[in-house]
C-alpha cells in the first residue's frame, strides 16, 4: 500500500504541476501579447491576429485553471450544512456529489468533443486557424477535472485522507497551527544558535 501511495502521490504532483506550469504560460502569453498589441497599435500597427490568439488561450485557461483551482480547493464554498453533518453523513454526501460530478464532466467531454470537431472545419477570420481550437480547451481541461475528482476520491476512500470533509474553517485551523509550529521550531533554532554565539 506505500508503494502505492508514493506513486499516486509522485503522478497526482506531476499533473497537478503540469496544469499549473501550463495555465500560468498561457496567461502570461496572453498577457504579453495583449500588451504588445497595446504598443502596435499606439505606434499604427495594429495585429489583428491578437484578438483570435488571446481568444483561444482564454478559452483553455478557464478551464486548465478551473481544474487547478479545484484541486487546491480554492474555488467558492459555502459548507455551513456540511459542517453540521456527522461523518458518515458527510462522506455519503461527498462521495455522491463527486460520482455525479464525474458522470456530468465525462458528458460534457463528450458532446464538447462531437461541437469541437464540428468547428474545426471553419476557420477563423483573420489568422485561419480552425475555430474548435476555442473549444478545445474543454474537454481536454474538463480530462484534468476528471482526473483531480477521481484522485480526490481515491484519497479519500482508499488512502483514508479526510482532508475533502473537512470544512474550509477546519483546514484554515490546520494550516494555521502548522505555521505557528514551524514559526516556533525556527524561533528555537534561532535562539539556540545566539545563545552559542553569546558564549
Amino acid at each position: 500500500m506505500k508503494t502505492f501511495e508514493k506513486v499516486f502521490d509522485k503522478v497526482t504532483n506531476i499533473v497537478e504541476t503540469f496544469v499549473f506550469v501550463f495555465s500560468a504560460t498561457l496567461i502570461i502569453g496572453v498577457s504579453a501579447l495583449i500588451c504588445l498589441e497595446m504598443v502596435m497599435r499606439n505606434i499604427g500597427r495594429s495585429m489583428v491576429i491578437v484578438e483570435e490568439l488571446a481568444l483561444i488561450a482564454l478559452g483553455w485557461i478557464s478551464f486548465f485553471a478551473g481544474a487547478y483551482c479545484f484541486r487546491k480547493r480554492g474555488h467558492v464554498m459555502l459548507d455551513l450544512v456540511f459542517a453540521k453533518l456527522p461523518q458518515h453523513l458527510k462522506l455519503t454526501l461527498y462521495t455522491l456529489t463527486y460520482a455525479v460530478g464525474i458522470i456530468f464532466m465525462i458528458w460534457i467531454i463528450y458532446e464538447a468533443r462531437h461541437f469541437t470537431t464540428m468547428l474545426m472545419r471553419t476557420p477563423m477570420v483573420q489568422s485561419g486557424l480552425p475555430r474548435g481550437l476555442i473549444n478545445m480547451g474543454l474537454p481536454v481541461g474538463g480530462s484534468f477535472i476528471v482526473f483531480f475528482l477521481v484522485t480526490d476520491l481515491i484519497e479519500t476512500h482508499v488512502l483514508k485522507r479526510r482532508r475533502s470533509l473537512m470544512t474550509q474553517d477546519e483546514l484554515q485551523s490546520i494550516a494555521i497551527a502548522a505555521a505557528k509550529e514551524k514559526y516556533v521550531e525556527d524561533l528555537d533554532l534561532n535562539l539556540d544558535q545566539y545563545k552559542t554565539e553569546a558564549k
